[in-house]
């Protein structure tokens, strides 16, 4: 069908795109290689502490009204008598998210330094750092609402190119030039800060390329609620707010439990390394996100499922081998930063494990997300996040990092069991099964040869290279004898196509 193949090679192309920005991202490991290598571990890991909550603060101020724009644009993006409204809903979400990072900017240089007296009083530095990061929040609030806006149009190049590489890269550079300043947490922070408010006057200049400044200024001047927009867009801040607070949630607990910088940072490091492999999903995700809105809207379920179930498969099949790859070099990574890190890495497979999981099966949030229903998220924010911190509390004090690597794969099975179960049985858009069981059963395969690489050959550089090579061999040959499906071809023609339409 004409209509379904463009759809395809749309969700292909805008993937390639994202997954060419997934691959800039891996300039952020580069920033973190150049902070262990410059700063230390001990400055490290304040920063790291310091950016888990800037990050919360992000979600609660920004996350969801950025979901909310893209949504609501993208419903009306197409229709020239509804650009009115579009611009309304662009004009709400600033004004929310400029006077909130407001809010939280004036708040952290007045209240800060007491809390993280009373809370944090074993890591030295972290209200300064953390004065000067929140400064950075009504950039990043301007910059990532106007990246959604973009991509209501399906241009997803400026998302890979704003956020997926010119952020890390001017991290980088900045945090290079400023250490020649000041070796310490603060030094990063004022890198962090001038990072996000030229990325920020970027996307003012993106904006007005595709956008009329004027008619968004009109509406900011006359200014309307607008309900739907905000009514979306609380609960699921709320809801972002709980998942960044639970994906930090072990760092958080470690250091209320007495553990020091470097200890923190050895798990933050190998949590952040694990947490890349979530951007597989992320490319494919920002590609798919609008058709879920315009697919609901146009009340097409069995074709959204039909599409659910293809990207998910996609997702397997590039997730799997760089799954394996992680697990079988995880000491490799780690010492790439710093040769003083030494211990047990085996907490990297359960991340990794937790981390396949949700790039698997996470889509289903989206689904819930873009079909309006942001109050369900909440709830299952609000579950997931009571269930991380029980198994946080019981966990860390047992088995330390192991027992945080634990707590965040119990949460995440948690997290996509309700979610998978609400767009089965309640929007009835399933994932169907017999389309996506093919990856699955050759991960498997797969994760025999490395269990058994893992428990046979000696622990060195070679053997590890070896067994992951092997592994993720094993894997294509076993998706290969199983066949791949027909309509896989399109992922390929969407990336391949010399179609001249604009793409982002």
């Amino acid at each position: 069908m004409p209509e379904m193949e463009a759809i395809e090679q749309k969700l292909a192309k805008g993937t390639l795109v994202n997954f060419l920005g997934v691959l800039a991202k891996m300039l952020h490991p580069a920033f973190l290689w150049l902070v262990y290598q410059l700063y230390g571990p001990v400055v490290a890991g304040v920063y790291v502490i310091a950016n888990d909550l800037i990050e919360m603060s992000i979600s609660f101020t920004l996350s969801g009204v950025q979901d909310g724009v893209l949504m609501f644009a993208s419903r009306h993006v197409d229709h020239e008598d509804e650009q009115d409204v579009m611009y309304q809903v662009m004009a709400n979400a600033l004004v929310f998210v400029l006077f909130f990072t407001g809010v939280f900017v004036v708040a952290s240089h007045t209240v800060a330094e007491p809390l993280f007296a009373r809370y944090y009083s074993q890591i030295g530095n972290l209200a300064p750092t953390v004065k000067w990061m929140v400064l950075a929040l009504p950039f990043i609030a301007l910059t990532q609402i106007i990246v959604a806006a973009t991509k209501s149009m399906m241009i997803m190049k400026y998302d890979a190119l704003l956020l997926g590489f010119f952020k890390p890269f001017l991290l980088l550079v900045f945090a290079g030039l400023l250490y020649l300043w000041r070796a310490d947490s603060v030094a990063l922070a004022w890198a962090y800060f001038l990072s996000n408010a030229l990325l920020a006057l970027a996307a003012v200049w993106i904006f007005a390329r595709h956008f009329s400044l004027a008619r968004l200024l009109a509406q900011v001047k006359r200014f309307r609620l607008h309900k739907e927009l905000i009514t979306f867009s609380i609960p699921q801040n709320l809801n972002l707010t709980l998942f960044y607070f639970m994906s930090g949630l072990g760092t958080q607990f470690l250091a209320f439990n007495g553990y020091q910088e470097k200890s923190i940072a050895f798990y933050a490091l190998g949590a952040t390394i694990v947490r890349n492999l979530k951007q597989v999903r992320l490319a494919f995700m920002h590609a798919f996100t609008p058709v879920i809105a315009r697919f609901y809207k146009e009340g097409r379920n069995l074709e959204l499922s039909e599409q659910y179930s293809r990207v998910t498969r996609w997702i397997v099949t590039l997730a799997a081998p760089i799954t394996l790859l992680l697990i079988a070099m995880r000491d490799e990574v780690i010492l790439l930063f710093s040769t003083s890190f030494s211990g047990d890495s085996h907490f990297m497979i359960i991340l990794a494990v937790a981390a396949f999981v949700a790039c698997a099966f996470g889509l289903a949030a989206n689904i819930v997300v873009m079909t309006g229903h942001s109050k369900w998220n909440l709830y299952n924010g609000l579950v997931v996040a009571a269930v991380s911190i029980a198994f946080n509390a019981l966990l860390i004090p047992r088995w330390g990092i192991v027992g945080a690597a634990l707590a965040t794969l119990g949460a995440t099975l948690v997290s996509v069991s309700l979610k998978n179960y609400q767009t089965y049985a309640w929007l009835k858009i399933p994932l169907q099964w017999g389309k996506i069981w093919k990856p699955f059963g050759a991960f498997l395969i797969a994760v025999l040869v490395f269990a058994a690489g893992e428990g046979f050959l000696p622990p060195v550089w070679w053997s590890a290279l070896a067994t992951a090579l092997a592994s993720m061999l094993v894997f294509g040959l076993a998706l290969w004898r199983l066949g791949l499906a027909s309509d896989d071809v399109a992922m390929f023609r969407g990336w391949f196509s010399r179609n001249k339409e604009r793409q982002g």
